[in-house]
Parts: structure tokens; sequence; C-alpha cells
């Protein structure tokens, strides 16, 4: 999400964060119990959803430089659910990295539409086999649509971009939302009769907003529309799940999980492992600037300014070799002004 967002949210959280288990809503805690896997699941649903967005902005003939915003990330979750679809079906993972680079080669954008929708059904193979036996766990369900609803690339920042004049990720917001009710019918048998209305209630706003897939006139309109409605939807999912659905309702915790992340990200590297190394760092960069840089930074600026040069662009620069011993040191730093 925006900056300015997420300064918001983790002011509404930081009271409970800083408390963390002394105040325990849940019992439940996805993103401490597997972070990793809910990061490829994530991929997984976000590749079908970039892939299904360019598809239907190409049929309306959107310029050519509006669709690669929405198809720019491509490479980023191919690295969060790669190392889990090299498990689940090696075939599948050669296929798709095929697909991925057939869009990326394509130079015409008659070339480039094609590619995408021979690649499409291949990103539903994907998420057939990486996220769909995750998000069989209505915590986990909960989990990935808290991440579609209010992270970086989803369906709120989607609405905030539009105001802002990008189209892709409109286009992204819009193709979540089938994806999000298809989710919640996962969650919804353990919802109460309230739960249900405020959850259905507010998925109508947000659909409300994402008529077409490109964006209406948004002259006038709220960029934090979306929002208000994501947030209030996400915190109902806690409720009927009985699960921690926002990573950082327990900073402290959050930061220890994330230096063990980034442990196995090196570890993994360190034996060759590529895969598995970029799937987890990808969920460190990920924890990192969405969720910890900001407070990190007010409680131990130094080796937050450190981490920030070594996070950058979604750990596709990363050199393990130059970066891991730093990276490590870094986060056993910072870990030390919350007694870590």
């Amino acid at each position: 999400m925006g900056s300015n967002s997420v300064v918001r949210i983790l002011a509404a959280l930081l009271p409970l964060s800083l408390l963390g288990g002394a105040i325990a809503q849940y019992d439940i805690r996805p993103f401490a119990d597997d972070p990793v896997g809910i990061s490829a699941a994530f991929g997984a649903e976000m590749a079908v959803l970039r892939l299904e967005a360019a598809e239907a902005l190409f049929a309306e003939g959107v310029e050519v430089d509006e669709i690669e915003e929405a198809l720019e990330g491509l490479e980023v979750e191919f690295m969060r659910f790669g190392a889990a679809l090299e498990v689940a079906d090696p075939d599948l993972l050669e296929r798709t990295r095929e697909a991925f680079a057939a869009i990326e080669e394509a130079e015409e954008a008659e070339d480039q539409a094609a590619a995408v929708s021979e690649a499409l059904p291949v990103a539903y193979e994907v998420r057939e086999a990486v996220s769909a036996p995750l998000v069989a766990d209505p915590a986990y369900a909960g989990a990935v649509m808290s991440l579609l609803l209010v992270s970086e690339t989803g369906v709120a920042e989607g609405w905030e971009e539009a105001v802002e004049g990008e189209v892709g990720p409109y286009a992204i917001g819009w193709a979540g939302m089938s994806r999000l009710y298809e989710l919640w019918e996962t969650v919804k048998p353990q919802a109460d009769e309230n739960q249900v209305f405020e959850i259905e209630d507010q998925l109508s706003a947000l659909q409300d907003l994402f008529q077409n897939p490109t964006p209406p006139n948004m002259e006038g309109a709220d960029p934090e529309e979306g929002e208000g409605a994501a947030v209030h939807v996400a915190g109902f999912l806690e409720d009927a799940t009985g699960a921690w659905l926002f990573p950082d309702r327990d900073l402290a915790a959050l930061l220890g999980n994330t230096q063990e992340v980034a442990t196995q990200a090196c570890e993994a590297y360190q034996r060759g492992d590529t895969l598995a190394g970029d799937a987890n760092l990808v969920w460190v960069t990920y924890a990192f600037n969405e969720y910890l840089t900001g407070t990190l930074g007010m409680f131990a600026p130094e080796p937050t300014a450190e981490l920030n040069e070594l996070l950058d662009d979604e750990g596709e620069d990363f050199d393990p070799t130059a970066s891991c011993e730093p990276l490590l040191a870094a986060f056993g730093e910072a870990g030390s002004a919350f007694g870590l």
C-alpha cells in the first residue's frame, strides 16, 4: 500500500504489536507458522491475477505500457512460488519458466497478448498445485485474502493507484475481486451471521469500485476509499477464522520470525538451492519493507538503513555471496532493540 496508508494501519495496530502475546485474541497465527508457504500461495494467486488483468487489458485495447504495469511483477511471483512448485510438480515448474519467459521475450503487442493467453492456463495449474492445498484451511484462506486485500499489490492499492492514473494495478484489483469471493466461500462456513454480513457488505463495497478492468472516471475520487473496506474485511476475517491475519500484530515476533527466514534463505543459497533461497528472501524483503522498516527505523536506525539497502527491489538483485553476512548481522542488531 502507499506509505501513508501503511503508517495509518501501523498506527492503529502498534499498541497491539508492542504488547504482543499479552493481549492475544487468537490462537492461530498463520504468518508465524508458515510465512513462506503463505508467500508461495500469494505468489501463485498473484500470477493468475496479473495474467487475467493483462489479458483483459489487451482485449480492451489498452496501451502496452499500461499492460506491462500488470505484468512487471511476474518475476517476483515466480520467486515466491518456485520452490514450492518444484516440490509439487517439477514438470510444471519448467513449463511455467517457459511461459513467463515467452511473455518477457515477446517484442510486439500481438505476440505478447498471445503469450499472456498461453501462460494463463499454466498459471491456473500453478495456483492449483501451490495455493489450493494451503487455502483449503480457512485460516490460511483468510491469510491469503488479507494479502490480496491490503498488501502493496492488493485490491485497495489498485484503487489508490488508479486515482493516481495507473491502469495496471487497477486491473489487478478488478481480477482480484472474483478470487476474493471464491476464497471467502472457504471461510464463510465458520463465520457467524454478523461476520457474514460485515464481510459481504464490504466486499460488495469493494466490488462497486471494480466494475470493469479499466478504471472509471476518477476525477474527485478518494484514493483511500478502497482501504477502509479492505481493512474492515480483513479484521472480520480474523474474527471468523480465529487467526491473526495482519502479520504485524506483534512486531517483535514478526521481526524474530523474519530473521529466522533470512537465515534459512542464506543457508539455502549456501547449499546451492536458489529456488528455496529466493522463496525465503522474497518473504524477508516483503515483510521488512511492508511492515518492519518504519518502526525499526525509530528503534534501531543504523541496522534499518543497512537493511533498506540490502532488501531493495523485492530481493531481485540480492547477491547472496556479498550480502548474506551483513543481512544477518543487521537483523541481529535490529533484534537486540526488541530483546531478541
